[in-house]
């Protein structure tokens, strides 16, 4: 009765209908256990996806590559239904990110932020970089604080952060243009702290 009713067998009946009828629910079982099986490898294989596509999205904003129409309409899904003011977290070391590390990185970051806030990361060199929402731009300081922290449990290097000014989604490239300035200007002035754009057009 939970699998519902499919066939019916009239009275009188015999052995052969019986069989028969038996064979067709048995079929119809194995292929909803099927669909069922394969649903579930799609979603997995979905959410397994998932993060290499935001890296690939987030890669060509930085880049002022053109979105394709799937890209674009993957985009918004992210996005969702969040105030269109974000900034660009970018955290640099002196060697290039390997995999193990982009991976300690995030999850360090998700753990201390919360897996919704950290919205596309991708790899730029020797830059792992993060869309982040807007409201988290004065508690990135301290946060940035804790993430050296924790990441030199993993590895003993120093990090240097930067953060660029509240933009839209549309400013993405722009506010890759601030990052690199500031990690410019850091390395020009040997500042291996916090570099913030708002606090350096204050200066300027």
């Amino acid at each position: 009765m939970e699998l519902g009713i499919r066939h019916y067998i009239l009275k009188p009946c015999n052995e052969e209908t019986i069989v028969e009828v038996l064979l067709k629910v048995g079929e119809e079982l194995t292929r909803k256990k099927e669909n069922e099986v394969s649903a579930k490898e799609y979603q997995g294989a979905l959410e397994r996806m998932l993060p290499h596509v935001k890296e690939q999205i987030l890669g060509e904003l930085i880049t002022r590559r053109q979105l394709s129409r799937s890209d674009e309409f993957l985009l918004k899904k992210f996005l969702g239904e969040r105030k269109d003011e974000f900034v660009l977290f970018a955290v640099k070391m002196d060697a290039d990110f390997d995999q193990l590390d982009r991976f300690a990185l995030t999850n360090i970051l998700i753990e201390l932020m919360g897996g919704e806030q950290v919205i596309m990361s991708t790899v730029a060199g020797k830059r792992m970089i993060y869309l982040l929402p807007a409201e988290f731009a004065d508690s990135m300081p301290p946060l940035a604080l804790k993430v050296q922290k924790e990441f030199g449990k993993y590895r003993k290097t120093r990090l240097c952060f930067a953060m660029s000014d509240v933009g839209s989604i549309e400013t993405v490239y722009q506010l890759y243009c601030q990052i690199e300035e500031l990690y410019h200007l850091g390395e020009v002035e040997e500042k291996q702290e916090f570099l913030n754009w708002s606090l350096h057009r204050e200066a300027s």
